[in-house]
């Protein structure tokens, strides 16, 4: 009996960061995180978890990126011009709870910008776009991926800090660079331990023609993790 050949394409999950300079645009740069964050709430492996900024325009990017995600639609998936539905259960009967525990445990800045879902259609694990700013990268805020609309924003204090930040969980699937410089471009090309690197785009959305999977513990994993 011939065996069959049945491709797979496994992804454990992912932790994205976008690291973003002080040299870009920074109203750009938000419209495109925060649509990559909480775009169907945030549920897909390659959302754009994690931001790291220069903190040259940190406090300039985190203004930009609190109205781009105020901008965005939150509520009935009916409506057509819904942008964030609600949350898929994956087995839990709580998920909101599962997301909101990593929220609020720890000391961290919550920027909560829906704070109501206006229609009477609405009946369901809803869980509203959030921005975490956490700097201690040991919070469990940062280490986990909460695949929900969920966005954490960290301050890098020169490059060096910014691609420690960016490498510094145990998945590894999408990094992004917003940044115009050919030099920190190939830098981050040849630093960011990541299976997937973008440049001046959020880490959402990939080629479905291209080769997809990460480092470390996303993709298939390391052969070498326990």
């Amino acid at each position: 009996m011939r065996g069959r050949h049945i491709p797979i394409q496994a992804e454990l999950g992912g932790n994205n960061a976008a690291i973003v300079w002080s040299d870009y645009d920074l109203k750009r740069a938000s419209v495109q995180i925060a649509e990559g964050a909480f775009g169907f709430a945030g549920q897909r492996c390659t959302a754009n978890r994690r931001v790291i900024v220069d903190v040259n325009c940190y406090e300039k990017f985190l203004k930009n990126i609190e109205s781009a995600t105020a901008a965005l639609v939150w509520g009935d998936p009916i409506n057509p011009k819904t942008q964030i539905g609600p949350l898929i259960s994956i087995g839990c009967a709580q998920p909101r709870g599962r997301i909101g525990g990593p929220v609020l445990d720890g000391n961290a800045k919550v920027i909560i910008t829906h704070h109501s879902i206006k229609s009477p259609r609405v009946d369901g694990p809803y869980f509203p776009p959030t921005i975490v700013c956490c700097d201690d990268p040991t919070q469990e805020i940062v280490q986990e991926e909460t695949f929900g609309p969920v966005l954490v924003v960290q301050q890098a204090n020169d490059w060096e800090h910014a691609i420690r930040l960016c490498n510094g969980v145990r998945q590894g699937l999408v990094a992004a660079l917003f940044s115009r410089s050919k030099k920190r471009q190939a830098e981050f090309l040849e630093e960011a331990q990541a299976g997937i690197l973008k440049i001046n785009s959020a880490t959402a959305d990939a080629n479905a023609e291209a080769p997809f999977g990460g480092w470390k513990g996303s993709g298939i994993g390391h052969p070498n993790m326990a």
